[in-house]
């Protein structure tokens, strides 16, 4: 249904602002609502990832070209494949069209084209841009020439970038964390300010404040002794957006499954919503959750911690949601269509994205099985990253299958 909607641009009022508070307006704009009914994904078409691998991206016995699980990674129409490892150590890593690894076009340092605290890492055309918050500078690389030059950027504290902008801009959160004092008994969405700013992050526009994390205030007793501070809650909604087209896709979670599709002057284009039920958080999932938190204590080495006792019980206690939220992220592939990712809850065996094309009719439901997790989509490319048994973490490409037929007729652009 393609229905005209006095949509409301998101603000949060005051930062002790409720769910409720930060779905208030600013003004009414004249976007349009497209509604999908609860339906519309199981009559949509159906794709699928081919189980044969194209290319496989490892690091081989370079142990310099390890993969660490947090890392950026971008994939080029060549083949190339880029990551940004962000510690142990920080480095940028390029791997060839064959999947072997091809040389280090940044490594960790002070050094021109070197890194030391990269917030991001975005593709155009042929180039690299590297955001460094801890040297305050902006770096260019190109797959032929590696580093290329830099500018030096203003402050960069509590700011992420997301994505380059068509413009030649950022888009990138600011999120502050709100003081403990400032969160209600409970609980709050993090108001989280959502702008375009220069590469040199001196000229900044805002194009709305949206809703992030809920945070939730609990009690610590490190030492024996009480304290209060502020933990996000696990599981929990959270602001995702991305460039789409000449705009700016935006999924808050608030009024459920819904897509903004942003002008960069901060107005809604068109509000894409589909109907569907939240699933409840199982038992099953939060012990999954509090499994790897108690994981990650140990990794960290508790002889190094004030109080162990009192941080394994941190793990198994801290607040999680008790529904999951719509969407884990966005994507636009290089036909503009926005593919969103359903959340994967532990334990899930496998993961769908619903792809959207900017008029809000669906394009298709693409699935795949295993734990791995989509990171780019270029045409009919998955660019998926993967885990092994042994902690090993690799990237692989394949193939869409686009000629499964839904069951049933599927509803091509918005319900009439």
């Amino acid at each position: 249904m393609r229905i005209p909607l006095m949509l409301l641009v998101l603000v949060v009022a005051c930062a002790g602002a409720s769910d409720e508070d930060a779905s208030a307006a600013a003004s009414p704009t004249d976007a349009v609502l497209v509604r999908h009914d609860a339906e519309a994904f199981e009559n949509a078409p159906r794709w699928r990832v081919s189980d044969t691998v194209e290319v496989t991206y490892d690091p081989g016995s370079r142990l310099e070209f390890d993969i660490p699980d947090a890392s950026y990674a971008a994939l080029f129409d060549s083949g190339h494949l880029v990551v940004l490892a962000v510690f142990d150590p920080v480095r940028l890593m390029l791997f060839g069209p064959d999947g072997r690894p091809d040389r280090l076009l940044a490594r960790p340092g002070e050094g021109p084209g070197e890194v030391q605290r990269a917030s991001g890492l975005f593709v155009s055309g042929d180039s690299i841009l590297l955001v460094d918050r801890g040297l305050s500078r902006s770096s260019w690389y190109t797959i032929a020439d590696g580093f290329i030059g830099s500018t030096r950027t203003g402050d960069g504290r509590c700011l992420s970038a997301i994505d380059l902008l068509a413009n030649g801009r950022l888009l990138l959160t600011d999120g502050c964390v709100t003081p403990t004092d400032s969160i209600p008994e409970a609980g709050m969405r993090q108001p989280t300010a959502l702008s375009t700013v220069s590469l040199d992050l001196r000229d900044r526009d805002t194009i709305a404040i949206v809703a992030g994390r809920t945070l939730k205030v609990i009690e610590t007793r490190f030492g024996g002794r009480r304290g209060r501070t502020r933990a996000i809650v696990r599981l929990g909604p959270r602001a995702s957006a991305m460039a789409w087209g000449d705009g700016v896709a935006v999924a808050t979670d608030v009024d459920g499954y819904a897509i903004d599709h942003y002008r960069l002057d901060g107005g809604v284009r068109t509000r894409i919503a589909v109907a569907r039920t939240r699933r409840p958080v199982t038992a099953t999932m939060r012990e999954g959750v509090i499994a790897d938190a108690l994981a990650e204590v140990e990794r960290m080495g508790t002889e190094r911690m004030v109080d162990p006792g009192e941080s394994r019980r941190l793990a198994r206690e801290e607040p999680i949601a008790d529904s999951l939220p719509h969407i884990n992220w966005l994507r636009e592939d290089q036909d503009g269509t926005l593919w969103v990712g359903d959340f994967q809850a532990p334990g899930d065996s496998t993961w769908q994205l619903t792809g959207f094309r900017p008029d809000g009719s669906i394009v298709a439901r693409l699935s795949g099985s295993g734990t791995e997790e989509v990171r780019a989509i270029l045409r009919d490319r998955v660019l998926l990253h993967t885990t092994d048994d042994d902690g090993v973490v690799r990237f692989l490409t394949t193939r869409t299958d686009q000629h499964q037929q839904p069951q049933g007729d599927a509803h091509r652009g918005p319900l009439r």
